[in-house]
């Protein structure tokens, strides 16, 4: 299994990525994107939208995996957001990964930031009025729950 760091990828074009992929020859992938905000010490809303989007992120990555898991971290601790996944296709995972890393390190608010980040809003308000099969429950109602805070 070949771990990702997100933000290890972050100055990377998505043709990189996908050269990156090619090279390693595997199919089983663990994706890690690092938090920053924990519950207690920073604003309910930063943890709304690190939340969501990892929920999001998880949802893009289970619709184009052939095996998706994820983990949901403690909001009071600082553990990172774990998705494993068993993926076939290089040039997918390697666009999407690209959309999801600029959807979490663009410091310029760029398009695809802001894209991202409408859709994973969109995706949130899908999900409950079940416009849509939500893969990352556990992260989206926690998102949830900080949101009606």
């Amino acid at each position: 299994m070949i771990k990702i760091n997100i933000s290890e990828f972050k100055n990377y074009e998505s043709k990189s990525i996908y050269a990156f992929l090619l090279l390693q020859n595997e199919t089983e992938f663990e994706i890690i994107i690092p938090r920053e905000a924990v519950e207690g010490i920073n604003d309910q809303y930063e943890l709304v939208i690190e939340f969501l989007s990892a929920a999001y992120a998880g949802q893009l990555l289970n619709g184009i995996a052939n095996c998706f898991a994820y983990y949901t971290p403690c909001s009071n601790k600082l553990m990172p957001f774990y998705f494993q996944v068993i993926i076939t296709d290089m040039e997918k995972l390697a666009d999407t990964l690209y959309y999801i890393i600029q959807g979490f390190n663009d410091p310029d608010d760029g398009e695809t930031f802001l894209d991202f980040h409408t859709k994973a809003a969109e995706f949130l308000n899908d999900a409950f009025e079940e416009k849509n099969e939500c893969s990352t429950w556990g992260l989206l109602h926690i998102a949830n729950n900080f949101l009606q805070q």
